[in-house]
C-alpha cells in the first residue's frame, strides 16, 4: 500500500490540533516532521500522523484531561504549555 501526503486541513481534522500546536510539537520532536512537497507547500505522511495518534491515545489514561499532570504527592495540576512544562 502506498503512503500518501496529507495537507494542513486534513492533518488538523485527524489530530484535532491547531497548526501552532503541531508546530511546537514538531520543534520538540513530539510530532512527525512536515515535508516540503513544492516551493510553497508542505504536507505530512499519513502513516506517520496515524502512528502518532495511536501512540498518543495509548499513553493517555482514559480519565486524563488535556495537559493534566499529577505530581509525586498525587496533586493534580494543568500545564499551560505542555512543551515547556509551564504550570498555571
Amino acid at each position: 500500500m502506498l503512503d500518501r501526503f496529507i495537507r494542513e486541513k486534513e492533518c488538523r481534522e485527524i489530530t484535532g490540533l491547531s497548526r501552532s500546536t503541531r508546530w511546537r510539537l514538531e520543534r520538540a520532536n513530539l510530532f512527525p516532521k512536515r515535508r516540503q512537497i513544492s516551493l510553497n507547500a508542505v504536507a505530512w505522511l499519513e502513516s506517520e500522523v496515524q502512528d502518532w495518534c495511536a501512540r498518543v491515545s495509548k499513553k493517555a489514561p482514559p480519565h486524563a484531561l488535556p495537559n493534566e499532570v499529577v505530581d509525586a504527592t498525587g496533586a493534580r495540576d494543568f500545564l499551560l504549555d505542555p512543551i515547556r512544562g509551564v504550570r498555571r
